[in-house]
């Protein structure tokens, strides 16, 4: 049986974890001002990839961070990459 899965997100994509953009993201307001200046890691996506479960398909996308929501504003890009589910990211706000 061939299963196609509609894939939210093309490889070469940017996006951000969904903790990583308001309202999860710390901010100035929050009170806690040494948090209020992070910014969303910006996440590549590389390879996309889907698992079938009884339930339907699952979507995993295989990102490389290419930013760092660090507070003295440096940032990199990582070697590894991370495998996070579909409903883990969002598009930049």
């Amino acid at each position: 049986m061939i299963v196609q899965a509609d894939f939210k997100y093309n490889i070469g994509d940017v996006v951000t974890h969904k903790t990583m953009a308001p309202p999860y993201l710390l901010t100035a307001d929050a009170g806690r001002e040494r948090f209020g200046d992070a910014k969303p890691q910006l996440l590549t996506v590389m390879g996309r990839v889907f698992d079938e479960c009884p339930g339907g398909v699952q979507k995993h996308y295989r990102c490389r961070i290419t930013s760092s929501s660090r507070w003295d504003g440096s940032g990199g890009v990582t070697r590894e990459l991370l495998t996070l589910h579909e409903e883990e990211l969002i598009s930049l706000p």
